[in-house]
């Protein structure tokens, strides 16, 4: 079992917690725990799996996702998914050190945490030289869980992002204007929280963004009209405090101030 490099239990009625032990498997490259019905609820240690897993340092990818899911792949992107299950705790500082994850989905759980130290724990880890966060990450997906707090600015170092979810926390605050600096960003989903304040316009400079979602939160001022905006509709902001800018928007326009500059709603 020590050389073991692809463990596949998909799709059978496992109950139960998953095994604490997994970690010893240390070779361990790609394990399904899918369409079984395991839970940490009991667990001594709320993640301890989770933190094993950390000593699988070649592990390319984790799928312990929810009954409804597709059967894993193993021409899909490398990474780790354990959405849509009853996991609850706090991310495990050790997560970091799993440097071969490309994605990282952590969906549709119980996570309750600050998001200053959910993400502090995937944007810092001093002993890994050559960390994932900046070099491999290309997909974040932590919404439908219960993080709170600001988004914090250092998000902006996942430098090849290409798809971040956050929606449906209770995140607050503003969002961050260092998001202009996530280049390769393609997919952003801020919404269900209670983020406050204006779309930042450096938004605008995110040439390959396909798709934003800021709708249900508290924003406000006018929506950015350029850049990635012009292919954007109605859906993408509904349901906020006050915000203003192009028809095709459906809100309302915004008034100008005695220079001839649009800077809040009427």
């Amino acid at each position: 079992m020590s050389k073991l490099i692809i463990l596949d239990i998909y799709d059978n009625f496992f109950t139960g917690n998953v095994p604490n032990d997994l970690g010893n498997l240390r070779r361990l490259q790609w394990l399904s725990l899918s369409r079984n019905q395991l839970t940490n609820e009991h667990s001594e240690s709320e993640l301890a799996f989770f933190t094993s897993l950390t000593n699988c340092i070649s592990l390319r990818k984790l799928w312990i996702d929810a009954a409804n899911s597709e059967a894993p792949s193993l021409q899909e992107a490398p990474g780790l998914y354990i959405s849509q299950n009853r996991i609850h705790g706090s991310i495990p500082s050790g997560l970091c050190h799993l440097t071969n994850l490309g994605f990282l989905d952590l969906s549709s759980n119980k996570l309750l945490e600050q998001s200053q130290a959910a993400l502090g724990i995937l944007l810092d880890c001093p002993t890994t030289p050559r960390s994932w966060k900046h070099e491999v990450l290309s997909g974040l997906d932590l919404s439908k869980n219960q993080f709170s707090g600001n988004i914090p600015s250092t998000i902006s170092l996942l430098q090849n992002l290409l798809q971040l979810y956050l929606s449906h926390n209770k995140l607050q605050g503003h969002i961050p204007p260092n998001f202009g600096d996530l280049v390769s960003l393609e997919y952003l989903d801020l919404s269900g929280n209670n983020l406050s304040g204006f779309i930042p316009k450096s938004l605008e400079a995110l040439k390959y963004l396909k798709y934003l979602n800021v709708s249900f939160n508290k924003l406000q001022g006018e929506i950015p009209n350029g850049g990635p905006f012009a292919n954007f509709t109605a859906e993408s902001f509904i349901s906020n405090l006050a915000l203003c800018g192009a028809p095709r928007f459906q809100v309302m326009a915004c008034e100008k101030d005695p220079e001839g500059t649009q800077n809040h709603s009427s």
